[in-house]
């Protein structure tokens, strides 16, 4: 009995031995870049629109699923929200007024990975 005993322990030690090498795999960390048309980072950075409207285009580079937050009616993007990477158009109307808009773009599940840039 002593020796099952024994040979159990023993059997349960490795099972746990093992169990705790095991492979947990690497934790996700996602990435976010944004890029303008002509390839430069534009995290920080401010585009210029028409005052009688205007379309221009920048890039998303990510693992991650995105968003694109503006709070303004007079920009509209191709995609408000994605997974990967993604070519973005945006239209601003027309206006006689100076005007000007934060674009923010994030992680949907890690709000704390966000780039932005202005536009006016």
């Amino acid at each position: 009995m002593r020796n099952l005993a024994h040979k159990i322990v023993i059997l349960l030690i490795t099972f746990f031995a093992i169990a705790s090498c095991a492979d947990k795999g690497e934790e996700f960390v996602p990435t976010l870049a944004i890029t303008a048309s002509d390839g430069s980072a534009l995290d920080g950075r401010t585009i210029v629109v028409a005052s009688e409207g205007d379309t221009n285009s920048f890039q998303i580079k990510s693992n991650a699923k995105w968003s694109i937050g503006s709070k303004t009616e007079w920009l509209k993007f191709s995609h408000a929200e994605g997974e990967g990477d993604a070519d973005i158009t945006f239209t601003a109307n027309a206006t006689e007024s100076a005007r000007s808009a934060v674009v923010v773009v994030y992680i949907q599940d890690n709000q704390q990975v966000r780039l932005s840039f202005n536009i006016i």
